[in-house]
């Protein structure tokens, strides 16, 4: 099981961590394999960096304020399609998993208690992560 204390506590700490290909906790949201989930992680870390200057932690989001987020991560998916070859799906489930991170912080977002634990896993830039546990 993970526990909090492994978990970046900011996004700040997730993205240094991403960028250096360090193993990062975040949650499974596709379901599908590594490859899929691959490309939904890989899509929601380049959102989560863009919307963090975007959405103010704590923060509901408007109407207007989801128009001009979806206008910036289209680019960002218009950007990596051609690696990774988005579903609409993948899409959406990269959107949720970064607007909640930005909105509520890393950690308290990965760390939620609503989320089944088996959900919460090891991810790197090249993939999933496999931790040895003693």
């Amino acid at each position: 099981m993970i526990e909090a204390h492994e978990v970046s506590e900011t996004v700040g700490e997730a993205l240094a961590a991403w960028d250096a290909g360090k193993p990062v906790v975040t949650i499974e949201m596709g379901g599908m394999g590594d490859g899929y989930e691959h490309a939904i992680q890989s899509l929601a870390f380049e959102i989560i960096r863009t919307w963090q200057h975007t959405v103010p932690q704590g923060e509901e989001i408007t109407d207007e304020r989801w128009r001009l987020m979806g206008i910036d991560r289209d680019g960002i998916v218009a950007r990596m399609d051609k690696e990774h070859g988005f579903s609409g799906a993948q899409v959406g489930a990269a959107s949720n998993l970064a607007a909640c991170v930005v909105r509520r912080g890393y950690r308290n977002a990965v760390m939620d208690s609503r989320l089944d634990a088996d959900r919460r896993m090891w991810w790197t830039k090249s993939g999933r992560h496999e931790v040895q546990r003693a």
